[in-house]
């Protein structure tokens, strides 16, 4: 009987010893997909999304509405401060109808379990392509709802003040021009290696289709 108590005390203390360095194993330094603090110090933002942005626009006190698609690429790294806190920064590209922007966004995550999280992110549009004669400044933000660690749902908001000066129509005078921009959007999103995969091939098959379509144009 003394043995057999000496042999449980031996095992109990080494299955005790043993958890500990299995789950410091199990937990990684850096992950391609996001994942909480049991599993990854620090993982990469690799999101892409399609959606629509719709809001106001504001030209010389006239206002006129938007709504076009919106295409959204983000890159960046974010680490696991807590088991329900993660903080980092991505920088961020999206495309509708009439422009290109470019920017940085400081991003806040809170892990509503293993895999669903929510994210806010916000900060600055640093260039707008598309409008280059303008100078413009603004800010966007993101709420984001995370399904898991894959899929996930964005709503959008943007604003953007602009001066400058553009040609009136006919293209012969340069004319002044001031206002500002406000827009919502609401998106679908990949994340992760799904996210990154996706932010490349779809570009390069909307590329082949309108060199497709140019070509068979030629063609005729």
């Amino acid at each position: 009987m003394m043995i057999d108590r000496i042999v449980l005390i031996i095992i109990a203390v080494a299955i005790s010893s043993a958890s500990p360095s299995i789950a410091q194993t199990s937990q990684r330094n850096f992950s391609f997909n996001p994942r909480p603090l049991d599993q990854t110090k620090a993982f990469s933002i690799t999101e892409f999304s399609l959606g629509h942005r719709f809001g106001n626009y504001t030209q010389n006190g006239e206002d006129r509405s938007e709504s076009e698609a919106l295409a959204t690429w983000e890159l960046g790294y974010m680490r696991n401060l807590s088991e329900r806190w993660a903080l980092g920064v991505a920088a961020f590209l999206n495309a509708d109808d009439w422009r290109t922007q470019f920017g940085v966004k400081p991003r806040v995550r809170y892990w509503l379990g293993q895999k669903s999280s929510l994210d806010f992110s916000i900060g600055p549009i640093l260039k707008t392509f598309g409008e280059d004669q303008l100078t413009h400044k603004g800010i966007s933000s993101n709420l984001g709802y995370n399904f898991n660690n894959w899929l996930g749902l964005d709503a959008g908001f943007e604003y953007v003040s602009f001066d400058g000066t553009q040609f009136a129509p006919g293209g012969e005078l340069l004319i002044p021009v001031e206002g500002d921009r406000t827009s919502f959007s609401i998106s679908a999103k990949v994340a992760g290696v799904p996210g990154a995969i996706a932010g490349v091939a779809v570009p390069a098959v909307v590329a082949a289709l309108i060199y497709i379509a140019l070509n068979d144009d030629d063609n005729y």
